[in-house]
């Protein structure tokens, strides 16, 4: 019990430091119109009344991921500057109605602009930039190989990108169970390290070598999503394992993930993703035994 309660006394002190070292100038913002000059960092979407974009923006010399709805319907790739006049608003507090989910991916400013805004497109790409272009790249070449409903299947299968997924797919997908297939998470990082360690002819150093590198721009095409991270660093830790000839214990790895992706944001306890990837884990190592042997009870059971 004093273990736990270290942990949770922990957990609450990073939580209110992460929340007043990062949260605070956020907080100040909140309603108020502001000249700035975001950089956007991923490509734009089209919405009903222009389109979305995530971006960062410097305030008090520090950055900050913020999310911009503007009218205009011009495309935006990452490293355009969008230039004007917006009304910020703050995603962490309010009523329940009020916060929003973006929150527990980073993103503590939702930004609208208040008259036009200049869109300067980028002339040098930041290194930072590229995982999100090859993020676009790959999902226009599987739409061109596989249009209509195929690449849509193939491009949430393969990246997550849920965005050619129709509703009457959507509610078949969850109709019959298998929704977590079009969601990028373990079974993908699984596979993805089995064909790395075939690859590498099952060698602990080239497996390690090439398959962490490999695990991490994966996890940055896919956008960092929670589920991802978290089955990239299990995986990665198995790697290490692997390499050095340890024991892997999932439980643990398990909970070293999930301190690493809340050290980072402890706003990411809210994304139902990670509640789900977290809790689908656990259910793995505190059922799968019992199931399993209850299965083969059965089987071997005579008639």
């Amino acid at each position: 019990f004093r273990l736990i309660f270290i942990g949770c006394a922990a957990g609450f002190l990073w939580f209110g430091l992460y929340d007043s070292i990062f949260v605070t100038i956020p907080r100040i913002a909140d309603g108020q119109q502001l000249a700035v000059t975001m950089e956007a960092t991923d490509y734009s979407y089209q919405t009903d009344y222009g389109c979305a974009i995530e971006a960062k923006v410097v305030f008090n010399d520090r950055e900050y991921r913020v999310k911009s709805y503007l009218h205009s319907k011009e495309s935006i790739a990452p490293g355009d500057a969008i230039t004007g006049i917006f009304r910020f608003r703050v995603t962490t507090d309010g009523g329940a109605e009020d916060v929003t989910h973006h929150r527990s991916e980073g993103i503590f400013l939702l930004a609208y602009p208040v008259g036009q805004t200049v869109i300067e497109k980028a002339t040098e790409i930041s290194w930072e930039h590229y995982p999100a272009i090859w993020r676009h790249e790959l999902l226009a070449r599987i739409n061109t190989l596989m249009p209509g409903e195929i690449g849509a299947f193939a491009s949430a299968l393969l990246l997550g990108d849920r965005s050619g997924i129709t509703y009457e797919m959507n509610t078949a997908f969850k109709v019959s169970g298998i929704s977590h297939i079009i969601a990028v998470s373990g079974l993908h990082v699984t596979i993805l390290f089995s064909l790395v360690y075939l690859f590498s002819g099952k060698g602990r150093v080239l497996t390690t070598v090439f398959g962490i590198p490999i695990l991490g721009v994966f996890a940055a095409v896919a956008g960092f999503t929670p589920s991802v991270v978290r089955a990239c660093i299990m995986q990665g830790l198995m790697i290490l394992g692997l390499l050095l000839k340890k024991e892997y214990d999932p439980p643990t790895a398990l909970s070293f993930s999930v301190l690493v992706i809340l050290l980072i944001n402890p706003m990411t306890v809210t994304s139902v993703s990670f509640q789900l990837s977290v809790g689908c884990m656990l259910g793995i190592f505190l059922f799968s035994g019992r199931i399993n042997r209850f299965l083969l009870r059965i089987l071997r059971s005579p008639k």
